[in-house]
């Protein structure tokens, strides 16, 4: 890789995928505006979205995959052809890919994309003032700029999620791990909230709403506030509750209430009266329990 691009009228490069991420970064350090470049479809290679990411910003005239495809017709790698694909693998057909992928909500892939796109993008700027094509490193890179950013460690840790859907087992890896404890020694983690409010202001109000008297929309308001309560549960989940027939079931454990997708780590109230986490899986149920020694009765009748 020591000679010069403009000594030759129609660069050709044919290297082997071992050499291609040191390729890319000549590429870009010698700004190439005219390169024929010859590589394999291997999608699930770190270099591979890079090129597509790099043609898009220059003005290389040719670009051929290892089967004689234009750059016009070469398959664009599962990140950049659907926003709701992020798991790429060269063995694994597309219908196996969309199941595996389905695992994740939808909003969930699409934000896990924006995280990759912009690691990409830095991968690319970062590779053209440093050596070496370690994905790890670049990785811890990325995660410690983005701390320093400000970011906390839950979303620190989003981005690992995001990019070990490009980084094979980066969030098994052990310096990614002393890492993560690394920044919650730096950044502490401290409560949101200093303060709580007085849970018996809004039960008194709702207490002297006679039923028999308000109208349908403060009958909606009220039962919205009691759910909300009872439930000790998201706005995320709230939303999701599926207005049908029936939609709320009693059983000897308490209430079921059905939502329209699935909710992971759902919260719960037991029977001591005490906020819980449901099992770290997918349901499609709220559940609470029938307080009848905790709060008066009439808050549980809604």
């Amino acid at each position: 890789m020591s000679f010069q691009w403009t000594d030759v009228p129609a660069p050709y490069a044919f290297p082997t995928p071992s050499l291609l991420m040191k390729v890319l970064e000549k590429i870009r350090r010698d700004r190439v505006q005219s390169l024929v470049l010859v590589y394999p479809v291997w999608t699930s290679r770190p270099w591979y979205p890079l090129i597509h990411q790099l043609v898009k910003g220059t003005k290389i005239g040719g670009l051929l995959s290892g089967n004689q495809q234009s750059s016009a017709q070469a398959p664009a790698t599962d990140v950049d052809r659907s926003p709701c694909r992020l798991l790429t693998h060269p063995l694994l057909s597309d219908q196996v890919l969309d199941i595996i992928n389905s695992s994740l909500r939808r909003r969930t892939r699409v934000r896990y994309r924006k995280m990759i796109e912009e690691f990409k993008e830095w991968e690319i700027s970062f590779l053209s003032n440093t050596q070496g094509s370690d994905t790890v490193p670049l990785a811890l890179e990325f995660i410690t700029l983005k701390f320093h950013s400000g970011l906390s460690v839950s979303s620190i840790k989003t981005y690992g999620s995001a990019l070990n859907f490009l980084i094979p087992n980066l969030t098994q890896d052990a310096l990614y791990l002393r890492l993560l404890i690394g920044l919650s020694i730096c950044r502490p983690y401290t409560p949101r909230y200093t303060s709580t409010w007085d849970v018996d202001v809004l039960l008194n109000f709702l207490n002297s709403l006679d039923n028999a008297k308000i109208d349908l929309r403060w009958t909606a308001i009220k039962l919205a506030y009691l759910l909300s309560l009872a439930l000790a549960a998201r706005g995320a989940e709230l939303t999701q509750i599926h207005i049908s027939d029936p939609w709320l079931s009693r059983t000897p454990g308490g209430f079921h209430i059905i939502l329209k997708g699935r909710q992971k780590n759902i919260p719960f109230f037991s029977w001591s009266g005490r906020i819980g986490l449901g099992p770290k899986s997918f349901r499609t149920r709220l559940m609470f329990s029938q307080f009848v020694t905790i709060v008066p009765s009439t808050f549980c009748c809604i």
